[in-house]
């Protein structure tokens, strides 16, 4: 094991965030051996700030996607990271890139220097863990926020997987929630996942806050209507969310999940996830 890895981050109109972002990259004391950042057809400077940085840091790279699309955390997120995924897959093999590991963070994520090689030292520690994060804390203004999730949730940015895993469970998957998707498969083949709460991911935003908070969570509804969760749990988590502040959050949710149920809208059609998802909270 050479503790290489290589990194992809979706980038949407992130001019305030992917300097940052870029230069805790290049400050990690192990920095990937290839990082693609996918620009998904942004217009603002965004892309110019990763061609500036790139040319002192030949292992950055800019994928430059043309279409462009409303901005969407579902289905059209996975295929920018897919997109993502198979550049750098590619790039890794023409270049001869030899690497263990794989990596996933958001364009308004910073990270602390060891960031990526304490990680990989869990890794090395447990062999049956696949994959794995840091815990996640929102920067809002000078103050810190760090969500409550489940303990081994594995945070949608930051992430990594091993080679292995990354494979045997058919990389990133195109669906409208495929961080969770992702992790679910590595739970089905045996694989740990972990969130760590001694390793710290940064994101300079609330989680689902991109396109405003109300359509954020009525998001996370349609996606977790899609990827059968239980509507007990669902109903339980719109009032867990009423009592956090801003207390819309849990009817936004609340409206993304049985609004979809209601219009019979189209869920994820793999019965491993559905038999996973509809089953583990009853």
């Amino acid at each position: 094991m050479k503790r290489n890895y290589i990194l992809v981050t979706p980038m949407k109109n992130e001019e305030n965030n992917i300097g940052k972002t870029i230069d805790s990259v290049v400050a990690q004391v192990l920095k990937p051996k290839l990082w693609i950042i996918v620009d998904d057809a942004s217009d603002d400077n965004s892309a110019k700030i990763v061609i500036d940085k790139s040319k002192k840091n030949k292992w950055i790279k800019l994928l430059s996607l043309t279409k462009r699309q409303k901005y969407d955390l579902g289905i059209h997120y996975s295929e920018v990271c897919i997109d993502g995924f198979k550049q750098a897959i590619r790039m890794a093999k023409i270049r001869h890139i030899e690497y263990d590991y794989v990596g996933l963070m958001d364009a308004d994520t910073i990270l602390e220097s060891d960031y990526f090689l304490m990680l990989i030292l869990k890794f090395e520690q447990n062999k049956n863990l696949g994959l794995a994060s840091g815990n996640l804390v929102n920067i809002i203004g000078d103050k810190k926020q760090t969500p409550k999730v489940k303990s081994n949730q594995v945070c949608g940015t930051g992430r990594m997987w091993t080679k292995a895993c990354f494979i045997n469970t058919g990389g990133y998957t195109k669906t409208c929630a495929p961080d969770t998707v992702s992790e679910i498969k590595a739970k089905l083949r045996n694989y740990e996942v972990n969130r760590f709460k001694d390793i710290s991911v940064y994101q300079n935003r609330l989680t689902a806050s991109n396109a405003g908070l109300w359509n954020g969570y009525k998001s996370i509804g349609y996606r977790q209507y899609y990827i059968h969760i239980n509507p007990i749990h669902a109903i339980l988590k719109a009032i867990k969310l009423t009592l956090i502040k801003p207390f819309y959050l849990g009817i936004a949710y609340f409206i993304g999940y049985f609004g979809s149920w209601l219009c019979i809208k189209p869920k994820l059609e793999d019965q491993q996830i559905k038999y996973y998802n509809w089953h583990r909270f009853t």
